[in-house]
């Protein structure tokens, strides 16, 4: 992926981590129940960021990241 490509994933994984804290600290209306489930949610854009992150840096540096046992 190009950076470009990168930031923009990296912007709408935010993106929909934030949407999902901001509804998961709404108070909850007996009347109208959550269709969502926000943790899940929260928990897969914040994996997807980091991983997004971490993508952005091997492109900033030009050197990927090695595992602890690679020669």
């Amino acid at each position: 992926m190009s950076m470009n490509v990168t930031l923009a994933a990296l912007a709408a994984a935010l993106t929909v981590l934030l949407w999902a804290i901001r509804v998961d600290r709404r108070p909850i209306h007996p009347a109208r129940p959550r269709l969502l489930p926000h943790i899940p949610i929260m928990m897969i854009a914040a994996v997807a960021a980091i991983v997004l992150i971490g993508h952005l840096v091997t492109l900033v540096t030009g050197r990927p990241f090695e595992g602890r046992f690679s020669p």
